[in-house]
């Protein structure tokens, strides 16, 4: 028996340290063996260590460049070590030699979704399964692919075909729950997470996924065992993600602890940095929070939404041309807009959103605005809006305002011209946010557990855009084409009932009496143990006392309107 040969025998045998071993020997009498090279990278990648695999590899290759199994074996090494982008050029290597193997298109739509390159990736693995109908994990990455391309509807239904021939495949089972998540329907995220970890009950990455799943349903209590046991693991993801947890809970202490420890592991972990920041928010620690705050555009999955590559704006007086745009929603926007009179900065370039431009324009009445529809104008410095109370360096006492919007009496007058034939006080509802929001199940009421108000001795004036008002009240909402409009109706009621949207923002700029339908899990912009906030002193919140509880929260608004009645517009106080 010749070398080569005793070295395949313990090769075959599955004694991978013994096979190595032999074919370092051949290596040392014959450098130029290719095939040792080959076999070498193979029996360390068998053996778990790929990065040890990849020197013989490369050699081997070296040696015979167009051998397609050495390029194969190559890239799933490279694939193996994380080092996707190797692994793509000797895939197509193999594939000029073999065009027709289902298995090479497959690793090489995995090595391009690993790139980010999911539409080439896509079309690999859809060559694969063409080859070879039956390789379900061509589908489940396909799955993935699919999803990174913010097609979640496409991945769930290329992962019912999986599961429909296979139930029991975890991975179809993850990535189904994590495509019906990012469709925005996690009760079946949830059931299909629940069936993986029957499956697998010790996985703890399947235990996290599934608790946040729990988490963002509002279902605390299902949820924090089970973030628990995936933070047994000690990473920084697992951390950060329990502290969210305790973070809804309302237990800051203990959140700011966790996210800490997953910041002291992994220094770059943004989501952690973030996170902690806004539950230091929710604790009026305001200047410590906002250094954190600042990373918000570097949390995974989140862009900046604009390309700007000037330099930000430190906040000290300039000449320069220093452009403040927006970056959040409506509401983020009509909030930070009231540090505008604030600023040093002669000439300045304002960009918002349309349906703010004459809402927002007499806070910075010599600056240039611009709608945010046509995007980032020239300039020479930029902030964005939200990051004001960081450039400010601002504490709770600088983030108070008085009423800082201001309605023009031609178009205030009307509006309550007509609020004064209605009877009774005036009251504005808003019950849902914008659907499109990840978070707005959470927020938003179910309109039937509304009824209760309907027997106030009030008058009830819609402010919910395109729906039809669950119990009789006024609705002029076809007439609110922006928010200028809806501006000048807020100013003339006598209060605005809604949940957490722009309207509530609205509401107090404009200074009106303003009660705020909070869920339990706290927004950062709410401070939690309090009825009132820093920012707007007209506001008074009524927050759920258990995750999901919208029927005591009602009942809690309907008692404070038969014992608070407020006098009607018009009258003296």
């Amino acid at each position: 028996m010749t070398h080569i040969e005793t070295a395949l025998a313990r090769h075959r045998s599955g004694d991978f340290a013994a096979a190595a071993a032999a074919y370092r020997g051949i290596l040392a009498a014959a450098p130029d063996h290719a095939d040792a090279h080959h076999l070498l990278g193979l029996a360390l990648l068998q053996q778990g260590t790929p990065d040890a695999a990849l020197p013989p590899l490369r050699a081997a290759i070296a040696l015979r460049p167009r051998e397609p199994l050495y390029n194969a074996n190559f890239a799933r090494a490279a694939l193996a070590a994380g080092d996707a982008a190797a692994a793509e050029p000797a895939l197509r290597a193999a594939l000029t030699a073999t065009p027709d193997d289902p298995a090479l298109h497959h690793d090489l739509g995995l090595a391009l979704l690993r790139l980010r390159r999911s539409r080439e990736a896509e079309a690999s693995l859809r060559r694969c399964i063409a080859l070879e109908p039956a390789a379900m994990d061509a589908y489940i990455n396909l799955a993935a692919a699919q999803c990174a391309q913010n097609r979640p509807d496409a991945a769930a239904e290329t992962l019912d075909r999986v599961l429909a021939r296979e139930p029991d495949n975890v991975a179809a089972l993850c990535g189904h729950a994590a495509a019906h998540r990012a469709a925005g329907r996690p009760t079946i995220a949830a059931a299909s997470l629940r069936r993986a970890l029957t499956l697998r009950p010790d996985d703890r990455a399947i235990a996290g996924s599934l608790g946040a799943v729990l988490r963002g349903l509002g279902d605390l209590a299902a949820a924090l065992p089970l973030l628990e046991a995936a933070a047994t693991d000690g990473t920084a993801d697992a951390l950060n993600n329990l502290a969210l947890a305790h973070t809804d809970a309302g237990h800051l202490d203990t959140a700011e602890t966790l996210f800490t420890r997953a910041l002291t592991l992994d220094p770059s972990h943004a989501d952690a940095d973030y996170n902690r920041a806004t539950a230091r928010l929710l604790a009026g620690r305001y200047r410590e929070a906002w250094p954190g705050f600042e990373r918000r555009w570097q949390r995974r999955g989140h862009t900046p939404p604009f390309a700007v590559t000037t330099p930000r704006w430190d906040g000290a007086p300039t000449a320069a041309h220093l452009l403040i745009h927006a970056e959040q929603g409506l509401g983020d926007t009509i909030m930070a807009a009231r540090f505008l009179p604030r600023l040093a900065a002669p000439n300045l370039t304002v960009v918002v959103p349309q349906t703010l431009l004459a809402l927002l324009r007499p806070l910075a009445p010599r600056a240039n605005w611009l709608p945010l529809e046509q995007g980032i104008p020239p300039h020479d410095l930029h902030a964005a809006l939200m990051s004001l109370p960081a450039i400010l360096d601002l504490n709770e006492a600088g983030l108070t305002a008085p009423p800082y919007l201001r309605v023009p009496e031609h178009r205030a007058a009307p509006w309550r011209a007509r609020l004064a034939n209605l009877p009774g006080r005036r009251i504005g509802l808003a019950w849902a946010g914008n659907p499109a929001y990840p978070g707005d199940a959470a927020r938003s009421i179910p309109p039937a557990l509304l009824t209760p108000l309907a027997d106030c001795r009030d008058t009830f004036v819609s402010l919910q855009q395109g729906v039809e008002p669950p119990f009789p009240m006024t609705d002029w909402t076809a007439e609110l084409t922006d928010m200028s409009r809806t501006a000048a109706l807020v100013a003339g009621l006598d209060l605005v009932i809604t949940v957490d949207t722009a309207i509530a923002h609205l509401a107090g700029a404009l200074g009106r009496p303003v009660w705020l339908l909070n869920r339990f899990a706290p927004c950062w912009r709410w401070p939690i143990g309090r009825e009132d906030n820093p920012w707007y002193p007209s506001l008074r919140q009524f927050r759920q006392p258990a995750p999901g509880d919208w029927p005591s929260v009602i009942e809690a608004v309907r008692q404070a309107l038969e014992r608070d009645r407020l006098r009607p517009t018009g009258q003296k106080t």
